[in-house]
């Protein structure tokens, strides 16, 4: 650091160096002049020890002028002023520097030497007060040859060690700094030779005070210069974090590593409110003289505190000096930590959390320290309501966008049901056309001509209107089964006894197998599956009436089940058809908006009800034939057993209903 001195301070010193040597050779050729004129060829002894004297103490006068010129700590020159003061009078016993306030009021003793070294903090005097006083007053040198003669002599409480007293003024440009005192414990010790030397002396110590204090001042000023820069520097650095981060985290992790930069600390941390007396710790920096782990309940006290409710800064400076502690405090005792400060942060009037800085030091933080996170808080909560605003605008952008895909969900649904039902409604009327055809053409045959025809007319004619009126019933029972399945939302699951529900189906179709001459075949024992029975019903009269209708003739039936190794059951039936290939198997279970496009001889609306039945008790269904295989077709359905894990959608619906319900 380059020494930023008083210019005309320096140039005092240097005037001085310059005379004291001018004096010290001036005073050497005036000795040999007066030697000459006197016709003395040789000085006496006498006289050779005291121009000895004088020229050590003006050489000393130089060494000092020399080595308080080049000072510039304000401490070591106040030690060299009275060290070097009593090398330059030998007379003086001890040296005393007397500093003027900065208030004018008071002469504070700032240093003295004697043997047993340099010493601070003596008592002070007032100016106008005692010798001193009267010296610093006048401005000018006062030599006391017996401090007790004196009536301005002020004594202290402490024993007096001294007689003789020399006090010279510090000035500079007329401007008094303070004095330097000299003394001696014999009676009149101090000679005119030792004023001159005192007088050059405080001239000397004045201009070196005088620079040596301007050089601290500057130092002091561009010491807060770099901290101020280095504090804006940290503030910006957090304030850019600040705005760069998107999550309260994130803001709390940014603001308190650079704080701690500023603040000498050993834990930092940053808690938000949860409840009125609960917190969670938004982030924490420890040094590794502290553990990270850090509980946040331990703060949550502080939420009711008075203090930082009413926004006041709240601490400790000394937890070991406290008689008693709270909880908090005591845990952080017990951590190690000597001294704390919590910040409040405030939103819109609200205390939202605190910014905790700890410290194992006692009095740690200063008023700059205390100023310095007062300002990072109101940042950190700007911040963290900022993030939160953000954060609840980025939820109420996800909610919309849910909503807007549920919408976009449920219309597709709304369009899938209606383009069902469309296909539907053709599905229906085609199949209710041709048997309704038939009804009405035997009937109008019966109306207009049954008394030309013969008995045996009219009863096949009687029968094929039964026969169509049974086959358009059966179709409206489809339909009503088909609403009730798209009716319900929810169906909770069952255990089935399958033999009753077997025994239920059989009995729907007596009049078919009793018309195909059909043979039914049932498996002695069922296992155990869950399900909605009016449903399965409905499935096992559809596979049999297939079987029935479309088997070999006679046709035969065998039902039966299987238990499969993840716990479901595989309820099957198998005919004695002719099989079907591979395309008319792909066209069987069809979606209804597709039914009445794809459609194979005898099946379709049966069989999608049923595919529908059982994606709804979470099953599948399906088929296994070969054409010319004499084992016919096996349609099947699968359901869950007593232990079987459930099925991706099964798993969804009891998630969300905590029962396994569809």
């Amino acid at each position: 650091m380059i020494w930023q001195a008083d210019p005309y301070a320096l140039a005092l010193v240097v005037l001085a160096v310059v005379s004291i040597t001018v004096t010290v050779w001036a005073w050497r050729r005036c000795r040999v002049a007066t030697a000459a004129r006197s016709g003395l060829s040789v000085p006496s002894q006498r006289d050779a020890d005291a121009d000895r004297q004088r020229e050590d103490a003006l050489t000393r006068l130089l060494e000092l002028s020399r080595t308080l010129v080049t000072n510039r700590d304000i401490d070591s020159a106040l030690a060299q002023a009275v060290n070097l003061a009593v090398e330059v009078v030998p007379a003086a016993d001890r040296s005393t520097l007397q500093w003027l306030d900065s208030d004018g009021k008071t002469l504070r003793t700032a240093a003295f030497s004697d043997s047993k070294g340099v010493h601070y903090d003596p008592p002070s005097f007032q100016p106008g007060v005692g010798i001193a006083g009267h010296a610093l007053a006048s401005q000018a040198i006062i030599n006391v040859p017996d401090v007790l003669a004196d009536e301005r002599f002020v004594p202290g409480p402490a024993p007096l060690h001294f007689r003789s007293l020399l006090v010279a003024p510090l000035i500079v440009r007329d401007r008094a700094l303070g004095t330097i005192s000299l003394s001696s414990k014999q009676v009149s010790a101090f000679s005119s030779t030792d004023e001159t030397l005192t007088s050059l002396m405080a001239d000397q110590i004045a201009t070196a005070l005088e620079n040596a204090y301007a050089f601290a001042v500057s130092k002091q000023a561009e010491e807060a210069l770099h901290r101020s820069t280095e504090r804006l520097k940290i503030l910006h650095e957090i304030d850019q974090s600040i705005l760069a981060a998107r999550l309260p985290e994130t803001v709390a992790i940014a603001a308190i590593g650079r704080i701690r930069r500023l603040i000498p600390c050993q834990r930092a941390l940053v808690t938000v409110a949860v409840g009125e007396r609960e917190v969670k710790l938004l982030a924490a920096q420890t040094s590794g003289d502290f553990g990270t782990t850090i509980d946040p309940l331990i703060y949550g006290g502080l939420l009711a505190e008075e203090t930082l409710r009413s926004g006041w800064v709240h601490g400790a400076e000394d937890l070991g000096s406290l008689a008693r502690r709270s909880r908090l405090q005591e845990t952080l005792y017990e951590a190690g930590i000597r001294s704390y400060v919590v910040i409040p942060l405030y939103i819109q009037q609200q205390l939202v959390g605190t910014l905790n800085l700890e410290s194992q030091d006692a009095r740690a933080f200063t008023p700059d320290h205390i100023a310095i996170a007062t300002e990072v808080a109101a940042l950190l909560a700007v911040a963290i309501r900022q993030a939160r605003l953000f954060e609840q605008a980025q939820q109420e952008i996800a909610d919309r966008i849910q909503a807007e895909e549920a919408l976009r969900q449920y219309t597709a649904e709304l369009e899938a049901q209606n383009a069902e039902l469309n296909a539907f409604a053709h599905t229906v009327a085609h199949d209710l056309k041709n048997p309704l055809a038939t009804l009405i053409g035997y009937a109008q045959l019966l109306e207009h001509s049954m008394s030309k025809l013969s008995e045996e007319t009219r009863q096949e004619a009687l029968e094929a209107i039964v026969h169509n009126g049974l086959k358009m019933g059966t179709i409206v029972d489809e339909l009503l089964l088909l609403a009730s399945v798209r009716a319900k939302t929810d169906v909770e699951l069952h255990p089935l006894n399958m033999e009753r529900i077997v025994t239920e189906a059989r009995g729907r179709l007596l009049h078919l197998i009793e018309e195909t001459e059909g043979t039914i075949i049932v498996a002695d024992s069922w296992p155990t599956a869950l399900g909605h029975a009016p449903w399965v019903e409905a499935v096992w009269a559809n596979y049999i009436s297939n079987a029935l209708k479309y088997g070999g003739h006679p046709p035969r039936a065998e039902l039966g089940a299987t238990e499969q190794e993840d716990g479901w059951v595989r309820f099957w039936v198998r005919d004695n058809g002719p099989g079907l290939t591979p395309e008319q198997q792909a066209h069987l279970f069809t979606p209804f908006e597709r039914l009445h496009q794809l459609r194979v001889s005898g099946h379709g609306l049966g069989l999608s009800i049923v595919q529908r039945i059982v994606h709804r008790l979470g099953g599948e269904v399906g088929v296994e034939s070969n054409v010319g295989d004499s084992g016919g077709s096996t349609f099947y359905f699968t359901l869950p057993g007593l232990s079987a894990s459930p099925s991706p959608e099964e798993a969804a619906h009891m998630a969300n209903k905590g029962s396994r319900t569809f």
